[in-house]
């Protein structure tokens, strides 16, 4: 049971670091790219995936950010050729 507790903290102070480190990253991209980071931060707090927060706060930056639909099976066949012949 000792191992176990062990390693909860040891995992406790990798997420904390990970949180720190995606946080002076969110920072960084929005000096960047002219994005709100206050926005980021209320995001990143509210649980948002990056997408999310991109499409939240960027879009009156430098950059637009939006998500587009994608015909996947037309992209293979370009690539590869017909799908029956895969």
């Amino acid at each position: 049971m000792a191992n176990l507790t062990e390693a909860h903290k040891a995992n406790d102070i990798r997420q904390k670091k990970l949180a720190e480190n995606f946080n002076q990253a969110i920072d960084h991209e929005a000096a960047i790219m002219g994005c709100g980071r206050e926005c980021f931060k209320k995001a990143k707090a509210d649980g948002k995936c990056p997408s999310e927060i991109f499409m939240e706060c960027c879009n009156d930056g430098v950059i637009r950010v939006d998500f587009a639909e994608v015909n996947t099976a037309a992209i293979i066949e370009n690539h590869y050729g017909d799908a029956e012949n895969l």
